[in-house]
């Protein structure tokens, strides 16, 4: 039993697609080359892909992160990075976000 492991999930994982724009499991998801398939999971910087046209591997084949793109008008899953958190740097600052310690 010590060979199996244990089961791995997706849950809160975020990559980013070829326009750094967030994706997540769910998310439908177009491959540079023209496929398209749905996000079932991701693993560091590689998105497993389920499409109904492709035939092998029942339809699951794997990219990395970067070579897709988020389909138009789709809404990600994903949660924003860093939500509510400023780590010191302002919007729209006027020296091009210079750090400033949070003290």
């Amino acid at each position: 039993l010590g060979e199996v492991g244990r089961k791995r999930t997706s849950r809160g994982a975020i990559a980013v697609d070829s326009k750094m724009r967030s994706i997540a499991v769910g998310d439908v998801l177009t491959v540079d080359d023209g496929r398209q398939g749905v996000v079932k999971h991701l693993f560091k910087s590689f998105v497993f892909l389920h499409s109904r046209d492709v035939a092998e591997n029942s339809g699951v084949f794997v990219v990395r992160a970067r070579q897709t793109t988020l389909m138009d008008g789709a809404v990600s899953h994903a949660r924003p990075a860093f939500q509510g958190q400023s780590y010191g740097i302002e919007v729209g600052d006027d020296r091009g976000g210079v750090f400033r310690p949070m003290s």
